[in-house]
């Protein structure tokens, strides 16, 4: 298992830093397909081992929330807070006709220039996320008016946060899932782009102070311990209050290079959720931001119109912040 930024350590096993690469190791002397086959009490009690380590897991989750609980007793009302923000959340229903869904996939993406999105950024003030997560929310709106959705004023976006420390975001990352999140409702009816980011700013910095999103790793943890049916229950009556998912992954800035072929173009793509037809993830490599859609074929049977409009939405807030920003130092 690993998230978005445990690929960028994938991504570096199978690739090269420079164009030669680096020679091979000898081929193991060992029959093609021949491996040594444990045995089925080894299998069982591996079974066993890992069961008991999951439940052990379980148990420090649930003895650190009680433990915290006892020893700040203001948590206890933070985790109140955090749990009705999350009931909240599940109970949301959105006017969206993104909730039907079916088995087909359909794919597509685009590539930006990173550059003028950093230029925008410094101009508005935000955060990268905040200018990602405005263009999106204009693509967005804009899908919904020409669907004849227009009155549908904002979709529940699941953003993953990542847990990594700076020095671990690129090649060292290191696989595994350590990522956490939060849900935003994107203010789709905003037709103005600066307006529209300054909206998306303050929702952004309002859920990441609320108690649902510091203490979601540790309810996340404590939820683990409920009998698995009802866990999946819980899982799948959030997930499918969710509308939209978009991630923002730290890419590689330099080169890489397969069988001395250099990689010029990296698109990433996130799964779909369970009730929830379309994942927006961004990618950054060589100076570009590459965005990659994954979209449920019964809910956005047509991806090319709405590639079209993400990429108008981009131009749209870049052009309107630079051009604030220039007449400010002209003025």
């Amino acid at each position: 298992m690993a998230d978005g930024v445990g690929g960028n350590t994938i991504l570096a096993a199978l690739t090269d830093a420079d164009r030669e690469g680096e020679p091979l190791p000898p081929p193991p002397d060992k029959a093609p397909g021949g491996w040594d086959e444990p045995a089925a009490t080894t299998r069982l009690a591996t079974a066993v081992r890992d069961r008991l380590m999951q439940d052990a897991e379980r148990g420090r989750a649930l003895a650190g929330a009680a433990w915290r609980t006892i020893r700040e007793p203001g948590a206890l009302m933070q985790a109140a807070e955090a749990v009705g923000g999350l009931l909240e959340d599940v109970a949301y229903r959105s006017p969206s006709p993104l909730a039907a869904s079916g088995r087909a996939r359909r794919l597509s993406g685009l590539e930006i220039d990173f550059e003028q999105l950093r230029q925008t950024r410094k101009a508005l003030q935000g955060r990268m996320i905040d200018v990602l997560l405005t263009g999106v929310a204009s693509a967005m709106g804009e899908w919904h008016r020409q669907q004849g959705h227009g009155k549908v004023e904002e979709l529940l976006t699941l953003v993953p946060i990542n847990l990594r420390p700076p020095e671990l975001q690129g090649v060292d990352a290191g696989i595994g899932n350590r990522t956490t999140g939060i849900l935003v409702r994107l203010p789709i009816g905003r037709r103005r782009p600066i307006p529209r980011f300054r909206e998306v700013r303050k929702r952004v910095e309002a859920r990441k102070r609320n108690a649902s999103s510091e203490l979601l790793p540790e309810l996340t943890g404590a939820l683990a311990a409920l009998p698995a049916a009802l866990y999946r229950r819980l899982f799948y009556a959030s997930a499918q209050q969710i509308d939209l998912i978009v991630t923002n992954v730290p890419g590689i800035p330099i080169p890489r290079y397969v069988a001395g072929a250099e990689i010029t173009s990296a698109y990433p793509y996130a799964p779909v959720a369970p009730q929830c037809p379309i994942s927006v993830a961004l990618y950054g490599y060589r100076g570009r931001l590459f965005v990659g859609i994954d979209a449920d074929a019964t809910a956005v049977p047509d991806l090319d119109p709405f590639r079209d409009m993400l990429e108008r939405s981009f131009q749209e807030l870049v052009d309107s912040a630079l051009g604030k920003a220039a007449k400010r130092a002209d003025g």
